[in-house]
């Protein structure tokens, strides 16, 4: 079954469901124990990925198809100086969130390395 015809995006449809499945991942993770929540809180980080590859893999599009191969398979096209240069201002953002909460009061200790994963929804569920 060849299908070269266009595809029709179906944008809110994409949007609800990564929501979705992203949420049914989290907030079961800020209620249970933290042994179970960061393997729930990284499925939830990949529900958007997921939920875009059955929508490629449903389509009915041999060239979306085609396409998703070629850029999942094609790191030798990656511009690494990009790469490289996304890091950068990652950590600058970071560094730079960290000292203006530092100018609010907070901590210099929010520069060290932790041994466990810090970042939970416990804070919000209010326990």
């Amino acid at each position: 079954m060849n299908n070269t015809g266009k595809y029709k995006y179906k944008p809110v449809l994409f949007f609800a469901l990564a929501y979705i499945f992203t949420w049914i991942f989290w907030i079961p993770a800020i209620y249970l124990p933290e042994s179970i929540s960061p393997l729930l809180l990284l499925l939830g980080l990949m529900a958007p990925a997921i939920v875009s590859t059955i929508f490629i893999m449903l389509s009915k599009s041999d060239a979306l198809k085609q396409d998703f191969k070629n850029k999942m398979l094609g790191f030798y096209k990656v511009k690494w100086l990009n790469v490289v240069w996304a890091v950068i201002v990652f950590a600058i953002v970071i560094g730079s969130s960290i000292l203006l909460s530092v100018a609010f009061g907070q901590s210099l200790n929010q520069f060290s390395l932790t041994e466990d994963f810090s970042f939970t929804g416990v804070g919000i569920a209010g326990h």
